[in-house]
């Protein structure tokens, strides 16, 4: 028994080092970017798209209102075979906007986000690419924004965005916004001290010639993962030339998902491309949370076993240092009140964690109506 509960203190003292290392990546990013371009660089933006027509729309919108010169500019969509309205509303905002739009029908041989995104970034012209998804909103200074990090960085190779959920209503939405900002905060937290281990393609610059200059950098054979598998590569190449762009002139919104079961299949999604890995830091850091939930949900059900309150000590302290965590991240957010759900969370998460780690890397999901 004492081997057990020195092997517990351990692994919830490692998780606790993680986020302290998490935290001081955090704090350490600047929160704003001041000033102004010294000069527009053009940018590429590029969406891929498969039936989005709710969504496209309200995107097209965001992105021909950009607080950045019309011409300094292009927008990219990349139609991956989409069977709804889709294709009609871009080609209606392409014929009736003064702004830079290239509409591009991925080839018949050609499918999926990864082909449709390389496809669009092959098309592009600008010196960097920025990246999101066709069911997101962007902020008016968005582009500008970027620009007047990259220029205050000097030459980044590849620069992380954040992402939020828009505002949330019901238990399901709340704890998903809490569990994904908490995702979001410790892949800036990870780079913020130089050890990058994930992203999101809602929100990313990268340098068009790095990308190009990589094989194979999505990793096109993989279903999901592009953001990811792009990063671990340019990591490899230029490790000092990555940064994160913590202003909230940059955060973009995206949807949670609708429903448990939607729920279930996105995330076993997020987790499936966890198997082809590579890189040391986000292996070990996975690991580090998978040993830690393992370790309280085994005190957990030996609490319900033996009626025993003194087994929930681990979950309570694993709460403790996750609620550390989270203050400042909420804050930045201004998301206070998901404070409230972290208890919640805190109790569900070593279920969730262990069987979508099981589900994800052994089972399968559905994608824009695909079966993978």
């Amino acid at each position: 028994m004492s081997f057990f509960v020195y092997l517990s203190i351990s692994i919830l003292l490692i998780y606790g080092f993680l986020l302290l290392l998490f935290f001081i990546g955090w704090i350490r990013l600047e929160n704003d970017v001041p000033g102004k371009p010294d000069s527009y660089q053009f940018i590429s933006v590029v969406v891929a798209f498969r039936n989005e027509e709710k969504n496209i729309g309200l995107l097209l919108n965001d992105l021909i209102s950009q607080n950045y010169p019309g011409n300094q500019y292009e927008l990219i969509l990349v139609n991956d075979h989409s069977d709804d309205k889709s294709s009609e509303i871009v080609e209606n905002y392409k014929s009736n906007s003064s702004k830079r739009i290239v509409y591009l029908n991925l080839p018949d041989q050609l499918t999926g986000k990864k082909d449709a995104v390389n496809h669009g970034i092959k098309s592009s012209k600008g010196k960097y690419i920025l990246t999101t998804d066709a069911d997101c909103r962007v902020p008016e200074d968005w582009i500008k924004t970027y620009v007047q990090f990259s220029h205050l960085t000097g030459r980044p190779k590849l620069i992380i965005g954040l992402v939020d959920y828009g505002s949330s209503s019901g238990i399901l939405q709340c704890l998903q916004n809490l569990e994904f900002l908490s995702l979001m905060a410790s892949g800036a937290g990870a780079a913020g001290i130089r050890k990058p281990i994930y992203c999101n393609s809602a929100n990313l610059l990268f340098c068009r010639d790095t990308y190009l200059a990589i094989k194979d950098p999505l990793k096109i054979n993989i279903a999901s993962g592009d953001d990811t598998f792009l990063l671990h590569h340019v990591k490899k190449l230029h490790p000092k030339d990555i940064y994160v762009l913590k202003s909230t002139d940059a955060i973009v919104k995206t949807k949670p998902a609708a429903n448990l079961k939607d729920f279930v299949n996105q995330r076993i999604r997020w987790i499936s491309k966890g198997k082809y890995y590579t890189d040391s830091h986000i292996i070990l850091s996975s690991a580090i949370v998978i040993l830690s939930n393992l370790t309280v949900l085994g005190w957990m059900i030996a609490a319900l076993v033996n009626a025993y309150v003194f087994f929930i000590i681990p979950l309570i302290c694993k709460m403790i240092i996750d609620w550390i965590f989270m203050i400042p991240v909420l804050s930045f957010f201004n998301k206070r009140r998901l404070h409230y759900f972290i208890p919640i969370l805190s109790i569900l998460y070593p279920v969730y964690v262990v069987f979508f780690t099981i589900a994800g890397l052994s089972g399968n999901f559905t994608w824009k109506g695909r079966r993978y």
